[in-house]
């Protein structure tokens, strides 16, 4: 390259250039020539940087600065064949150029489609905080009749426990004084046997309060259906809820409890 002797930063930035390029560092190697052209236009530069981009890849840009030189040296040795490079060159750039729109096109799709699998899962994830925020405000899911059938089953069975605790501790006193097991031969209290029959009775019905009480509450939820309920409520807000009516029944050899209701 021929340069005027007082261009000294021209001359640094091409001969920068040129050791970039001989290493293999092209990205450099253009920022140099470029550098060093806008300081002196010279023709060698576009001549580099033509072949600097093509090393690069850069198809398009090594076409345009090889168009340069040609177009600011018509008469340099080879110039059809650097013509017929500038052609291929072209042809190259236009194949790049496509292949670029084409994986653009790819990623464009493949970023949507992350776009929309993550909408999705928000979207999930959102009425899955939905649901756990209307469970959390309604409360127990229970059906109240059930519950209050298994309630009473509960307070049946405390019973049976604790009368049935005092007819065993009663049956202990009443052996001890006859010598054998209430029932057989010997002396007692009359009191006593009397007590013994009221908690034995006591702790009956407790009993069976308490078995009926749980196969009320569970046939209650076996022929629930919570559909109907949300829609009840959605029509009806206004509307009395439910009654029941749990009745105690004892009688001569009876002993359980009566269940009735409306809904």
């Amino acid at each position: 390259i021929e340069l005027s002797a007082g261009d000294e930063v021209a001359r640094i930035h091409f001969n920068a250039g040129r050791s970039h390029y001989d290493r293999g560092d092209y990205t450099s190697a253009a920022r140099e020539f470029q550098t060093g052209y806008d300081h002196a236009p010279f023709s060698a530069f576009l001549f580099n940087l033509y072949l600097t981009y093509e090393r690069l890849g850069d198809f398009s840009t090594a076409a345009t600065h090889l168009e340069r030189y040609l177009r600011v040296e018509p008469g340099v040795e080879g110039h059809a064949m650097l013509s017929d490079r500038l052609v291929h060159l072209r042809e190259r750039a236009a194949q790049q150029s496509a292949e670029t729109a084409r994986v653009t096109e790819v990623e464009a799709a493949a970023a949507q489609a992350d776009e929309a699998t993550a909408a999705a899962t928000r979207a999930e994830e959102e009425a899955r905080r939905a649901e756990a925020r209307r469970l959390e405000a309604q409360g127990p899911n229970l059906f109240v009749p059930a519950t209050v059938s298994y309630g009473v089953g509960a307070a049946g069975l405390a019973t049976f426990a604790i009368f049935g605790a005092l007819a065993a501790s009663e049956n202990s006193s009443l052996t001890s004084m006859c010598g054998e097991p209430y029932g057989g031969r010997g002396t007692y209290e009359p009191k006593t046997a009397d007590s013994l029959r009221t908690y034995s009775l006591v702790a009956d019905i407790g009993l069976g309060v308490a078995i009926a009480g749980v196969i009320t509450g569970t046939v209650l939820i076996l022929i629930h259906d919570p559909d109907a309920d949300d829609e009840d409520e959605d029509e009806d807000e206004d509307e009395e809820g439910f009654e029941v009516a749990i009745t105690p029944m004892l009688g001569p050899g009876v002993a359980g409890i009566s269940t009735a209701g409306s809904f």
